[in-house]
């Protein structure tokens, strides 16, 4: 196996999420397997929990990432980055020629398999559509195309160091930080510019389904960025929250909502 799908989970929370990923993206007929990874320090409860997850075909245990003399405990501010730069270790897997990473917070809704054909370091500039004044936007990694090397590895670990150190405002950082600010010039690379639909935030989906030729049966993907998961809620919260939206006349919302509870529906189904 030289290619396949790749999620991070670092804790119980997410495995719902992951749950609704891996079913919309066997609904897509992929041709590749889903593989997920997680924190060798984790129990086999959770280990086990992912490998039955249907539609997951191996669960793959790394160590968390060492900073050497830079320790997550200096600094309470930096505790969500045992969890956040972990996600790092996936350039690691040299046993795969090619992988897409994937957050569990993406819905599938067609095949993606092209996206294999895209050269590493491809990625969308998510949310641009929505935010024409956003000149200088990255990549975003939570769909990213990866050639995994351990001079890879090594470098995003590298450049997480220095944004660590450099971080004297204690704001919020993650992966997305350390991949852009090792491609900084990923910009100016139009080869590596996946188009937005393959990876939209779902409050643009709806503004960008306009100027797709087959509209909203031409978004591939839908981000569910933020805080608040939609798995967080039952179907019936989610119905309920749909309605909440068409009467205020955001019926793109709707749709998002709407078609994030039908595979959530079908995953819970799939995975009693």
């Amino acid at each position: 196996m030289k290619k396949c799908f790749v999620s991070v989970v670092t804790n119980y929370y997410y495995l719902e999420g992951l749950k609704v990923l891996a079913t919309s993206l066997a609904e897509s007929k992929t041709s590749y397997p889903l593989v997920v990874v997680i924190p060798d320090d984790l129990d086999d409860n959770f280990n086990n929990a992912c490998k039955n997850i249907k539609h997951v075909f191996d669960v793959i245990k790394m160590p968390r990432i060492d900073f050497g003399d830079l320790k997550y405990d200096d600094n309470p501010s930096f505790d969500h980055l045992k969890d956040t730069f972990f996600k790092l270790s996936v350039a690691s897997l040299i046993q795969f020629e090619k992988i897409i990473m994937l957050d569990t917070d993406l819905l599938v809704l067609n095949n993606i398999d092209s996206l294999f054909e895209y050269p590493h370091m491809s990625a969308t500039r998510c949310g641009s559509i929505g935010h024409p004044e956003w000149t200088g936007v990255l990549l975003n990694s939570g769909l990213l195309v990866l050639e995994p090397s351990i001079h890879l590895f090594k470098s995003l670990v590298n450049t997480a160091k220095g944004i660590i150190l450099n971080n004297k405002d204690n704001g919020p950082i993650g992966d997305q930080d350390v991949f852009c600010a090792l491609y900084p010039n990923w910009n100016n690379c139009k080869e590596l510019q996946i188009p937005e639909q393959y990876n939209e935030y779902y409050l643009y989906a709806g503004k960008l389904a306009k100027t797709l030729k087959r509209k909203w049966k031409d978004i591939y993907v839908l981000h569910f960025w933020g805080k608040n998961k939609p798995w967080s809620l039952t179907p019936k919260e989610l119905f309920i929250q749909s309605i909440r939206y068409v009467k205020s006349k955001r019926i793109d919302l709707a749709r998002c909502t709407m078609l994030y509870r039908k595979f959530l529906i079908k995953s819970k189904k799939e995975n009693k």
